[in-house]
């Protein structure tokens, strides 16, 4: 087989999380990492009497997301987003769009409504990097999958 083609980078993924007000707004540009998961939930297996093979059952899928969002002190962006989310009184959960390669014809647009589950930053004295926030969401309900089209 012939080597592909139509292989993706990562580096134009489109972000968008729901403000307070259930505005998507863009945060690609305070995020430098996505992590996503699809599971399908199967049975461990059943054996029965003169088999040797097992009998599985498939009921459900669930998914996964994480992200890593720079800790800034602007209004409106990703961290403040995220705090406000946390430590204001809307909480609930919010809609969260990722497109893939980009958000142009053709990429693949993934959304699903999360809960904000952990939030975590390490800060080092002396450590010049950004500050970067590991954040973990809980998708209620079914991820959707669309192409972007034209």
């Amino acid at each position: 087989m012939a080597q592909t083609t139509s292989a993706s980078s990562a580096c134009d993924v489109k972000v968008e999380l729901d403000d307070s007000t259930g505005a998507l707004i863009d945060i690609s540009g305070m995020s430098n990492s996505m992590s996503m998961g699809l599971t399908n939930n199967i049975s461990g297996g059943t054996y029965t009497f003169g088999s040797e093979c097992p009998l599985r059952f498939e009921c459900g899928q669930d998914s996964t997301i994480s992200a890593n969002i720079l800790y800034s002190t602007t209004a409106d962006e990703g961290f403040d987003i995220l705090k406000d989310w946390y430590f204001g009184v809307t909480g609930g959960a919010r809609s969260i769009r990722i497109s893939v390669p980009d958000a142009t014809t053709n990429s693949d647009q993934y959304d699903v409504e999360v809960y904000l589950a952990e939030m975590t930053w390490d800060m080092t004295a002396g450590d010049p990097e950004p500050i970067m926030v590991a954040v973990t969401f809980t998708p209620t309900g079914c991820m959707l999958h669309t192409m972007i089209g034209s």
